[in-house]
């Protein structure tokens, strides 16, 4: 995948060469490494949506399934379109770019709480809003030097759920996500 970087330090994605991705479809012997672990995640993205929807059909009762929706600029931010997978998932991910955000931060709080699923929206420079049980939790971002956003948002999914699963305090695996994502944001590359 070819990242560019533009003005504002924001990651667009080019020229993707999925490799084996390209007809990669999860075995029986996938499946059942996924029902030992705490949690799973899949990413939808157009290039890789064989893989996603794979994943959907998986049944995991003991691991929390989460899906990342990205930013769904492929289908110009419509939240309206996670419904289709949303009893599929346990947590449900959202990323909302600050240009065009008009309503989507409202439209996916809404959409989680009619659906009782908990999702977690990455808000960027806004910081991040967990729904959970129909509770908001709202949490700002540090401010610091941003270099590249280059795996942020990553950093912030990973930390949260590795500290959500061990202290199931959605508060503190908030402010610890934020913590790694900033860290993240001040270099440049996904580190």
């Amino acid at each position: 995948i070819e990242v560019v970087l533009d003005d504002h330090k924001v990651q667009h994605y080019h020229n993707w060469k999925l490799g084996v991705m390209a007809d990669f479809i999860p075995s029986q012997q996938h499946e059942a490494f996924l029902t030992t672990q705490d949690a799973a995640i899949s990413f939808y993205l157009p290039e890789v949506k064989h893989l996603f929807n794979a994943f959907t059909k998986i049944y995991l009762p003991n691991t929390i399934k989460i899906a990342d929706f990205t930013d769904l600029s492929e289908h110009d931010g419509d939240v309206s379109f996670i419904k289709q997978y949303i009893d599929d998932f346990d947590w449900c991910i959202f990323s909302i770019e600050r240009e065009g955000r008009a309503g989507q931060s409202e439209a996916f709080e809404k959409l989680m709480k009619d659906n009782n699923t908990s999702g977690l929206a990455l808000l960027g420079a806004d910081g991040s809003k967990v729904i959970h049980h129909n509770k908001i939790y709202i949490e700002p971002a540090q401010r610091v030097k941003v270099v590249d956003t280059t795996g942020a948002g990553d950093s912030f999914v990973a930390t949260f759920f590795s500290t959500y699963l061990q202290s199931q305090d959605l508060v503190e695996s908030m402010k610890r996500a934020t913590q790694s994502a900033a860290q993240t944001i001040q270099k440049y590359g996904a580190i």
